[in-house]
């Protein structure tokens, strides 16, 4: 921010810094949206007014079927890694409002979590079923995982304008998450906890 108001001063440009309260695809699916609104001629500052208002109804939901990397990263014990890794617990993650990762459930097994995870899409999109923006999925090194549940979500939302995108986690965001993470990124209802 002290840059950006030093550099405002001496340059014609305006600089923004917007805290996103997003990572990985939640804020690729801002800057996209961001990009679309340049395209459709808004200016910089109507683009801005855009990210600030509806950077919190930016959802992220995912998650990860090995504990391996919470528990190297010292969150989960060890006990919850060997029991979690054991009984195939799986938690579903999402980005409170503070950017902040949140444990919302455990859930035992690849298809209870699939399904909680298709219900809290459902609950949390904008316009449920008529839901026609975009929506963003994301994988570390779970391809098959992304190409199924990205069919599955747009099964249940036929007014979508475009497929799916389906991108890589990324370094950082995988190195935390671990293989075997999944996530789904959209628009929705005001991220409130």
């Amino acid at each position: 921010r002290n840059a950006a108001d030093r550099l405002n001063k001496i340059h014609e440009n305006k600089i923004f810094v917007i805290d996103s309260l997003a990572a990985s695809s939640g804020l690729g699916l801002l800057v996209d949206s961001a990009l679309d609104l340049k395209k459709k001629g808004k200016s910089l500052e109507e683009v801005v007014d855009f990210l600030e208002r509806n950077k919190l109804k930016v959802h992220h939901w995912f998650f990860s079927t090995n504990l391996e990397r919470y528990f190297k990263g010292g969150r989960i014990s060890r006990t919850s890694f060997v029991l979690g890794s054991f009984l195939n617990i799986y938690p579903l993650l999402n980005v409170s409002k503070e950017g902040k990762l949140v444990v919302r459930k455990k859930l035992h097994g690849i298809k209870a979590v699939r399904k909680e995870l298709l219900k809290v899409v459902l609950e949390n999109i904008d316009d449920k079923e008529k839901y026609s923006g975009k929506i963003f999925v994301c994988h570390s090194d779970f391809l098959e995982e992304a190409c199924f549940l990205a069919k599955v979500i747009e099964e249940k939302f036929p007014n979508l304008k475009e497929e799916i995108r389906i991108n890589n986690i990324g370094t950082t965001i995988g190195s935390h998450s671990g293989v075997g993470t999944f996530a789904v990124f959209f628009f929705g209802t005001k991220r409130e906890n």
